[in-house]
């Protein structure tokens, strides 16, 4: 038994022998092939395998720079290989270098939106300048009671009424937007002070302005002769009001009112230089002129100016209502 093992043990050596040694590839690796740096920025290679001490180098040192341990530097704008070398064995790893672009600042499709509750709208914002580099935005609410927004802008108003801040924020520039849930304002309590003139009898005169019915209307006196442009209307709020919308329903199916402007104030004196103007606008087609306003402005008079006239210098005004803050 002892002289067989001692044959298989000899066979097996001279079966081995007639094979060559077999060398291993060795090949170094570093953990990142391509790498895209701004100015100024740093990234961290390694090389492998481990156990070695690795000699790095960079073929263009105005683009970057590494140091002994294989930290690279971007410098310059352009293209540079980084080299990790030991013995006769060398890797490499590209490195592309872009200038970094600050964001100034942040333009906004809105600085201030009015909605009604359960509406949405979309906000976008857009970089300054278009090329900054590397902008992400949030975007928070300061009071998610009245409207929220998503991580893309889209707010949605979610109160009966209220008021809240949006901010858009990114790369430490900060852009807010006015977000106003406004309550419709009851006419109950209000009167019609004055106006520059009438024909009470064709249409009800000026106090039909504010009485609900846009069958009434308020027109400008042509009976006994024509009054001249501008026509107006004094209208006492009873208590500061601050609008943010004005509608102006002119008679129906007449088109003589033209341009309406909205002034607001605290002394009901047609002549007084504190009225503000508020919103303005021009009928085109039907009996709406919907406005908003330009200036949150509280006031308790509200003057309605009719500058001009399709069919000079006749207006008539059916209804006013607003919506806003009280």
């Amino acid at each position: 038994m002892k002289k067989l093992f001692l044959l298989a043990f000899t066979a097996a050596l001279i079966g081995c022998a007639e094979y060559p040694d077999m060398n291993v590839d060795k090949t170094v690796f570093i953990n990142k092939a391509t790498v895209s740096l701004y100015v100024g920025k740093t990234e961290q290679l390694s090389a492998s395998p481990a156990g070695n001490t690795f000699q790095w180098s960079s073929d263009d040192p105005e683009v970057a720079t590494v140091s002994a341990n294989g930290l690279v530097t971007a410098v310059g704008v352009g293209n540079a290989n980084i080299s990790a070398t030991v013995g006769d064995m060398t890797a490499k790893s590209r490195v592309s270098v872009s200038a970094f672009i600050p964001l100034t600042d942040i333009n906004l499709s809105q600085s201030r939106l009015i909605l009604t509750q359960y509406q949405l709208y979309l906000l976008q914002a857009k970089p300054v300048p278009v090329n900054a580099t590397d902008v992400t935005y949030t975007w928070r609410t300061e009071n998610p009671d009245v409207a929220t927004v998503t991580n893309y802008g889209n707010v949605e108003a979610v109160a009966a009424k209220g008021a809240t801040v949006i901010w858009c924020e990114a790369a430490g520039v900060s852009k807010k937007i006015d977000v106003i849930v406004p309550v419709k304002f009851s006419t109950a309590g209000w009167k019609v002070l004055q106006v520059s003139d009438e024909t009470a009898s064709d249409g009800g005169g000026m106090n039909t302005l504010i009485d609900g019915n846009l069958g009434t209307y308020w027109h400008s006196q042509w009976s006994g002769g024509n009054a001249p442009l501008p026509h107006w209307a004094i209208i006492d709020l009873a208590a500061p009001k601050t609008f943010l919308s004005i509608n102006i329903y002119r008679r129906k199916g007449n088109t003589d009112t033209k341009t309406v402007q909205c002034f607001i104030g605290n002394s009901p004196d047609p002549d007084s230089d504190s009225w503000q103007l508020i919103a303005e606008g021009a009928f085109t087609t039907g009996d709406l002129l919907a406005l908003e306003t330009s200036a949150s402005i509280a006031g308790r008079y509200l003057k309605i100016f009719l500058p001009d006239s399709n069919r000079s210098p006749f207006t008539a005004v059916a209804e006013i209502e607003g919506t806003g803050t009280e």
